[in-house]
C-alpha cells in the first residue's frame, strides 16, 4: 500500500530535501549546475514557507484574494494585472517568467536567469499589502499562489496610456537598446 504521510511530514521531508540540495550544491562547487541546483532548492524552500506562513497569517479583508486564504487546493490563485487567474497543477518547476511570456506577456524579459540584471522584475503584493519588486526568472510559479501581480503591461501602454514612470523615462532618455527597459520600469513603480 505504500507509506502514508501527514501533511506536516510531507513537507518536512520536502523541505529537508531542500536543504540537502542546497548545502551539497554548495560543498560540490566543482559539479556542474550547483549553482542551478542550490537556486532551485532555495526557491523550492521559500515557496513551502511562504505558502505556509501565508495560509496562517491574517490577510486583510481587502487584499484581492482574501476570501481564498485558507482554501487548500491543488490550484494555484493569484491577480495578474487585476485579473483573477486560477491554475490547476501547473509544473513545479515552471518560473513566473517563463509562464508569463508563455501567457503572451513578453515586456517581462529572461535576460541573466540569475536575479542580477532585473529584466525580469514584476511587482508582487502578497497578504500584506505591500508591493514589492521581484525577479520573475527566480520566482517558481508555484510561489505566486495569493499574490497580486502587475507587469510592465498592467502598469500602461500606448493604447491605454503610459504610467509616470515610463513617460519620464522615454522623456529622459533613460533606455539604452530598450532590453531591460520594462524591468526597470516595474522596480521603479513598486
Amino acid at each position: 500500500r505504500g507509506l502514508q504521510l501527514t501533511r506536516g511530514a510531507h513537507e518536512f521531508l520536502l523541505v529537508s530535501a531542500g536543504l540537502g540540495l542546497g548545502w551539497l550544491a554548495a560543498v560540490c562547487q566543482d559539479i556542474p549546475h550547483a549553482r542551478s541546483v542550490a537556486v532551485f532548492a532555495a526557491a523550492v524552500l521559500a515557496a513551502l514557507l511562504a505558502r505556509q506562513r501565508w495560509s496562517r497569517r491574517a490577510i486583510a479583508p481587502s487584499h484581492p484574494l482574501a476570501r481564498l486564504a485558507d482554501a487548500p487546493s491543488r490550484e494555484l490563485v493569484f491577480s495578474l494585472n487585476g485579473r483573477e487567474r486560477r491554475l490547476v497543477d501547473p509544473p513545479p518547476s515552471l518560473t513566473l517568467a517563463e509562464w508569463l511570456r508563455s501567457e503572451g506577456l513578453t515586456g517581462t524579459k529572461i535576460g541573466c536567469a540569475e536575479g542580477g540584471c532585473g529584466a525580469c522584475t514584476v511587482i508582487a503584493v502578497g497578504p500584506d499589502g505591500h508591493p514589492r519588486a521581484i525577479n520573475a526568472c527566480l520566482r517558481l510559479l508555484c510561489g505566486c499562489d495569493g499574490l497580486a501581480l502587475t507587469t510592465v503591461e498592467g502598469l500602461g501602454s500606448q493604447g491605454a496610456g503610459y504610467s509616470q514612470v515610463m513617460k519620464a523615462i522615454a522623456e529622459g532618455q533613460g533606455s539604452q537598446c530598450g532590453f531591460c527597459t520594462p524591468g526597470w520600469v516595474t522596480a521603479m513603480s513598486a
